[in-house]
């Protein structure tokens, strides 16, 4: 007898809940904003330095980002990090939230705006405080987390299946490698050049 999905709507199988969390990615890819997009590489390209912000899981997508900003030769640091060197003009702060309310993160980004640093960040509401503090925001159409309710000017029509803000956080991966992608290839690296700067005390 075949079994019934969930209130979910998952299904029963892990493939099948694989293929509902695939089909949500890329239905929010397909809205966001290519012009703000294009601001996000720009500033990365001519940014002096690109220092990273996040907290909790979008913390942990910064540090991702950070990594391949690194491989595509850019000079990149994670905020908090010990041996992270004071931020200053010519620099970039990107800044990542799902709510953009995180106090710490909105606290830091202001810091670094009042350092004469450029601060962009990445976002599910539009109306928020880190948004309001940013030269260019990109944002993510996902429900933000807090029980799955919408943010201030978050732009999803819909809410997503997964808890919290799981569905905020793997779009942003999948937004911080297509950067680093069209980085890499503006400035005309192959991989060996790349694979040149990864780690070697592995």
């Amino acid at each position: 007898m075949k079994r019934k999905s969930g209130r979910s709507g998952l299904g029963s199988s892990v493939q099948s809940a694989l293929q509902t969390l695939l089909e949500e990615n890329k239905d929010c890819a397909a809205r966001l904003d290519e012009q703000a997009l294009a601001r996000l590489l720009k500033e990365l390209r001519t940014a002096k330095r690109v220092f990273v912000l996040g907290q909790g899981r979008s913390g942990l997508v910064m540090r991702m980002f950070a990594m391949r900003l690194m491989h595509a030769g850019v000079e990149a640091f994670v905020v908090g990090e010990t041996s992270t060197p004071p931020i200053g003009r010519k620099d970039l702060l990107f800044a990542c939230s799902g709510t953009g309310e995180t106090a710490v993160t909105c606290i830091l980004a202001d810091r670094a705006a009042k350092r004469g640093a450029k601060v962009v960040c990445m976002t599910a509401a539009a109306k928020s405080r880190l948004s309001r503090i940013a030269k260019a925001t990109l944002i993510v159409p996902a429900t933000p987390k807090r029980g799955n309710k919408r943010a201030k000017g978050a732009r999803s029509d819909k809410e997503s299946v997964q808890f919290a803000g799981s569905l905020f956080e793997q779009e942003a991966v999948l937004v911080c490698d297509a950067l680093c992608m069209r980085l890499s290839q503006a400035k005309r690296l192959n991989s060996a050049a790349m694979w040149a700067r990864h780690a070697n005390l592995e």
